[in-house]
């Protein structure tokens, strides 16, 4: 009996070129995030410095998460996290700091 390997990923698809800011924790987040890193976006997840994503303490799950992502550690409750996110994402505008306003919002 042959085995057929494994289909490459595609050199180009409907997200190719696209980049994903991925500020998301857990599963949900990081397994969409993944989806759309499989399918050629280019997806920066950003973490806090003071500790990372919590999954880094669960090796084989982080890494299956986070496969084909770039990362960042970035403060975003200093200026200078909030400088530095915003130069990676110029074409959301207005909705970058809509986003930064929630981050800093108490919960």
């Amino acid at each position: 009996m042959t085995s057929t390997p494994p289909a490459a990923p595609p050199r180009w698809s409907a997200l190719t070129g696209k980049r994903v800011l991925d500020l998301s924790r857990f599963l949900s987040g990081p397994y969409a995030t993944s989806v759309l890193a499989r399918f050629g976006a280019d997806v920066i997840k950003i973490e806090d410095p003071a500790g990372g994503d919590p999954l880094r303490f669960v090796p084989p799950l982080f890494d299956t998460l986070n496969r084909n992502k770039r990362s960042v550690a970035l403060d975003l409750r200093t200026d200078d996290g909030r400088d530095t996110f915003r130069r990676p994402a110029p074409a959301l505008g207005e909705h970058t700091q809509d986003l930064l306003d929630e981050l800093e919002a108490p919960h």
